[in-house]
């Protein structure tokens, strides 16, 4: 004689099926969760805090609107220029602030905007800012060795 098995313990095996089941997916979810924050954290990118520091000097005289990004070897820095500023006074500025800044880079590029179109773009040793800066190098001369290429 073959006994049928009660309503009661098929219930019980589709409860067991169902929380083995929902067992396995927790433990998919926690492991693609680890795996892919661990695989978020390698490729993070962390910002320069010398871009900040670079930023905060510029917008303290004016230019707020200033992007700067630095590395090792160069300095970009933009801005658009505002009205009461001479484009040579916040030129002179910028390069001040990046060579107090970063002075182990090897050079700098201003670009300045006037009501966001570009205006010129200037590349700058940091060796002549900083033979400049220790008063080197005569303003005439460093402004010569600037290289100055009209953009707009």
């Amino acid at each position: 004689m073959v006994k049928e098995k009660s309503p009661l313990l098929r219930k019980h095996r589709k409860l067991k099926f169902f929380l083995v089941l929902f067992i396995i997916l927790i433990i998919l979810l926690a492991y693609f969760f680890w795996y892919f924050s661990r695989r978020a954290k390698q490729n993070a990118v962390f910002p320069d805090i010398r871009n900040t520091d670079v930023y905060h000097v510029l917008a303290q005289f004016g230019l707020s609107d200033a992007v700067v990004d630095i590395t090792d070897e160069r300095i970009v820095v933009s801005y658009n220029l505002e009205d009461l500023m001479q484009k040579d006074e916040a030129l002179f500025l910028t390069l001040g602030a990046a060579y107090q800044i970063s002075p182990g880079s090897r050079e700098i590029t201003v670009i300045p905007f006037y009501e966001l179109a570009p205006i010129e773009e200037v590349h700058v040793l940091m060796s002549d800012v900083q033979l400049f800066a220790e008063d080197k190098l005569p303003e005439k001369e460093f402004i010569q060795k600037m290289e100055i290429k009209k953009v707009g």
